[in-house]
């Protein structure tokens, strides 16, 4: 029979749409415990006021006035709220009301798994999010709050990563490999993440993993997800593309500073987004990279400027040092003759170096030496016509 508004409390059960009054007990029982239904069936003990009640398990406590419904301190909860044609209790532990009087929007959530018919609380889902309340409760996410959506790169596409996965059992990824089933950044729920590193993706519609950032791809207009490796603003799409194809690849494959070198085989993290202009593939090729000193044709003078230049006389083996001693007693014999054809010599010393190396003058000494010789020869001419005229 439908309830009527007694004088006293009157809970009843939600049966086909319409509220059945529920039987009282015999005798009190303890909250929760088990109990035997009349006619058959066991259910949950419920103290409603004066009353003793054996709620059928699965059944909506439905009413027509807040005395009808148990209440539940702890929660601040026990309002009876009217939800579609009927009135029901609030005897759930959240209704995701902080505490206040449910709103009606609330309750008919809470009772709701899928916009079905009213179900028990923990049947329901209260920010419908596709998961039961008394899943989220069992995994230990809030059944409150939608959990944060995530979606990963298969080469081609977004893959949204599934929700609600139990967290001691196994479950798989869109992309058909085994994952991890755990709770989300915001612990709205449960997903099924990847057990390995994968290119996470944005697009406005996803959420990066904790620790990542959205960078854009205006080639393929996505945003994907890489650690902040150089400064938040100015992080390059590069971080997420292959150095050689140039296609969207995981952070630490990818190339933030267009070295050639993947992210994930730099030094340091330090050296992700710093061009390293003396090595490549491993530290075996130099790299000129227009860095003065670092040209592999720079690291040793060139040929042609050897120092000290090879034409320096103290350096020249070809020039014959002055004699000191020669000065110029003759009235120029010191200096090379303004007209004289002057022979060229080669410095050595690894190139070739041109010098003019002035005619020796003859000393005065040897002139001397010449004029008394001729002089001597004379006399011994004239010593020989007097012998012969004596």
């Amino acid at each position: 029979m439908a309830l009527a508004s007694p004088a006293a409390a009157a809970p009843g059960v939600l049966v086909g749409g319409m509220c059945t009054v529920l039987p009282t007990l015999g005798a009190s029982c303890a909250p929760g415990a088990r109990c035997a239904i009349d006619g058959g069936g066991s259910g949950t003990c419920l103290n409603v006021g004066s009353l003793s009640l054996c709620l059928p398990d699965d059944a909506v406590l439905c009413c027509t006035e807040d005395r009808d419904c148990p209440a539940d301190p702890a929660a601040g909860v026990g309002v009876c709220v009217p939800v579609s044609s009927v009135a029901v209790c609030a005897v759930g532990p959240d209704y995701c009301a902080g505490g206040a009087r449910p709103t009606n929007t609330q309750i008919a959530n809470c009772h709701r798994d899928g916009g079905g018919p009213l179900v028990v609380w923990d049947r329901g889902d209260c920010d419908m999010d596709g998961i039961r309340n008394g899943d989220e409760v069992e995994a230990g996410s809030d059944p409150c709050r939608g959990p944060l959506p995530y979606a990963v790169w298969s080469g081609t596409t977004c893959h949204e990563l599934p929700i609600g996965c139990d967290p001691r059992g196994t479950c798989t990824t869109p992309l058909g490999d085994a994952g991890e089933c755990r709770l989300t950044d915001d612990g709205g729920g449960t997903t099924c993440f990847p057990m390995t590193s994968e290119l996470y993706c944005g697009d406005g519609v996803w959420v990066c993993p904790s620790g990542q950032i959205e960078v854009d791809d205006t080639t393929l207009r996505h945003t994907f997800c890489t650690p902040p490796y150089c400064d938040p603003r100015v992080t390059p799409s590069d971080c997420v593309r292959d150095p050689v194809s140039r296609q969207p690849v995981r952070p630490e494959d990818g190339d933030c500073d267009g070295d050639g070198i993947p992210n994930g085989a730099e030094r340091d993290d330090s050296r992700i987004c710093v061009v390293d202009v003396t090595e490549l593939d491993g530290g075996t090729t130099p790299v000129d990279a227009g860095v003065p000193g670092l040209d592999a044709g720079d690291t040793l003078p060139d040929a042609g400027d050897v120092p000290p230049d090879a034409g320096d006389a103290p350096a020249d083996a070809a020039v014959t040092p002055m004699d000191g001693g020669e000065g110029s007693a003759d009235g120029g014999g010191a200096s090379a003759d303004a007209g004289a054809n002057v022979p060229v010599t080669f410095g050595g010393g690894g190139g070739c170096a041109c010098r003019a190396t002035p005619r020796r003058p003859r000393g005065s000494l040897a002139l001397l030496a010449i004029a008394a010789l001729g002089l001597s020869a004379r006399a011994a001419r004239r010593a020989r016509r007097t012998r012969r005229g004596a």
